[in-house]
């Protein structure tokens, strides 16, 4: 399981990836990846802390899991199932990736009255979920902005992220 990153150790590994000159709108002042990055962290903890997933689920009605052979095992084991069995009754190959399925129906399977029915053992994709508190997914902003029709949170946070960037920019500089 990959441990959330504190500010200072996401920053320091977002830090190499971000070429020193962005692009930006000629008439707009420039605004540093890491400063938007900052702000993302801060902006998703605020937004993830007002909303209840068990009242939304979206992610679960909306999207399947993708679960890799570990997660499979692990969910099996849970269930009390041989990792064959949960493949044939809740799951699909990836034809594209070898070695990884994925929900054979949505909304997930594992989902019972907006719950997990696996939350001890979900996998790891579903842990991470809604994806932008790592530095990978940072760096995927646009993907994950993409989802925003689907997850109340995702769409808080990019709602306030916008708001709070175009308020950076009018601000005079320092």
């Amino acid at each position: 399981m990959r441990a959330v990153l504190s500010r200072p150790k996401l920053v320091d590994q977002i830090a190499p990836k971000i070429k020193p000159k962005s692009r930006t709108h000629p008439k707009r002042p420039a605004i540093h990846k890491l400063e938007i990055v900052s702000i993302l962290l801060r902006v998703s903890a605020e937004v993830a802390g007002k909303i209840d997933c068990t009242k939304c689920a979206n992610c679960c009605k909306e999207m399947g899991p993708r679960l890799s052979k570990r997660d499979v095992g692990t969910i099996s084991q849970f269930l009390g199932f041989t990792p064959e069995m949960v493949v044939s009754k809740y799951l699909k190959e990836r034809k594209d990736k070898a070695g990884e399925y994925l929900a054979s129906k949505i909304p997930c399977p594992f989902l019972k009255k907006n719950r997990c029915s696996i939350y001890k053992v979900r996998p790891k994709g579903c842990k991470s979920y809604p994806h932008i508190k790592n530095a990978e997914s940072i760096l995927r902003l646009v993907d994950i902005a993409g989802k925003s029709s689907i997850c109340p949170i995702i769409a808080g946070v990019m709602d306030q992220l916008k708001a709070e960037i175009s308020n950076t920019l009018r601000s005079p500089q320092k």
